[in-house]
């Protein structure tokens, strides 16, 4: 009888020690931690690291991405005046109409604006465009007539191609593209320019704008 009391308890023992020793080794695992890129977006991504060595390698698809406020543009618009109802150029300044035959078949200006909107551009290809501002007055020969506000909203697929040199906005709504040149790049700015730029805008028919944004994160 003593022998199988003594026999018991060296298998009580033996797995005691067993499950302390597994449950030390699970502790050790447990808070172990696994050096790499914890960043979903960038390209070399680890799915397992718990602590981010600063490894990250992005496109420059992904770092162009994000939240941009538009501080400043510069504008030329051109305006085919035989696309534009007589009636809609009236309501956005009804002088204009006055310098028609002085004018042409075109009609030019240009200017600066400041704090005009946003550019929102997301890490799956969406994009959302806001801008809005008044124009400067226009100069018709020798006179001056008082700018008008515009609105130029869009949204749609968004790509960078061309090395690096282009982003291209396809506006869903209307199907236009609006293509510029990436001029400057840093993480937190970005100067872009585009000629004759369409906007669909409206009753008013779709306008050429040249513009160059200056963007900030």
């Amino acid at each position: 009888n003593m022998k199988k009391i003594n026999l018991f308890l060296l298998i009580l023992l033996t797995l005691s020690n067993s499950c302390k020793k597994d449950k030390s080794d699970n502790d050790i695992n447990e808070f172990e931690e696994i050096a790499g890129c914890t960043d979903e977006n960038a390209n070399n991504f680890n799915s397992l690291a718990t602590l981010d060595d600063g490894s990250c390698e992005f496109s420059f698809f992904n770092q162009f991405s994000g939240n941009w406020n538009i501080v400043s543009l510069e504008y030329q618009i051109n305006i085919d005046l035989n696309n534009v109802n007589l009636e809609s150029l009236e309501e956005i300044n009804p002088l204009i109409t006055n310098f028609l035959p002085f004018i042409g078949n075109n009609l030019s200006f240009d200017g600066t604006a400041d704090n005009v909107g946003s550019l929102n551009l997301n890490n799956l290809g969406y994009y959302e465009s806001e801008i809005s501002f008044n124009t400067e007055p226009i100069n018709i020969l020798s006179f001056e007539i008082p700018g008008f506000p515009l609105n130029l909203t869009s949204n749609g697929n968004w790509e960078i191609s061309n090395n690096n040199e282009i982003i291209t906005l396809n506006d869903s709504n209307s199907g236009l593209e609006q293509t510029f040149n990436i001029i400057s790049f840093s993480d937190n700015f970005a100067l872009i320019r585009g000629n004759n730029i369409p906007f669909d805008i409206g009753q008013f028919g779709n306008f050429g704008i040249s513009l160059e944004l200056t963007l900030i994160k």
